[in-house]
C-alpha cells in the first residue's frame, strides 16, 4: 500500500516505497561496508586452509601429518604443495573442491581408506 502525505502547501504526494525505502537502505549501506571485505575473508580461507594444521584437523591424518612434521621438507613443503594442482589459481581452487567433496564423502560414508595417500 502506498503511503500519502500532505505536504505544507496542502499538495497530496504518495511516496512509492514506504517502509521499504529504509530496508532498501539498510542493505545498500551493508553492502557498501561488506562488499570490499569479501575478497580479504576469501584469500584468507584460502591461505587457512593450505596450512598442514588444517590438513591435521581430521583425526585420519594425523600419522601422516607425525611422518610430515618429522621430515626434512617440513620446511619448504606444505600438503597442499603436492596434494593440489598448482598451475592456475583455478586449477588449484578446482582441485580443493574436488578434494574437499571427496574428502567429505570418505568421512560421511565411512570410506577413509587404511592408506592414504
Amino acid at each position: 500500500m502506498k503511503k500519502i502525505t500532505i505536504s505544507p502547501r496542502g499538495l497530496i504526494q504518495k511516496r512509492p516505497f514506504g517502509r521499504f525505502s529504509k530496508i532498501i537502505l539498510i542493505f545498500g549501506f551493508a553492502a557498501v561496508l561488506f562488499l570490499p571485505l569479501l575478497p580479504l575473508t576469501f584469500k584468507g580461507s584460502l591461505l587457512l586452509n593450505d596450512k598442514p594444521e588444517f590438513c591435521v584437523s581430521c583425526h585420519t591424518m594425523r600419522k601422516e601429518y607425525n611422518n610430515w612434521s618429522h621430515s626434512a621438507h617440513r620446511n619448504w613443503a606444505a600438503c597442499s604443495d603436492c596434494h593440489v594442482p598448482q598451475q592456475t589459481i583455478v586449477t588449484k581452487l578446482a582441485g580443493k573442491l574436488r578434494d574437499s567433496l571427496n574428502h567429505g564423502y570418505a568421512y560421511a560414508f565411512k570410506k577413509v581408506p587404511d592408506h592414504i595417500r
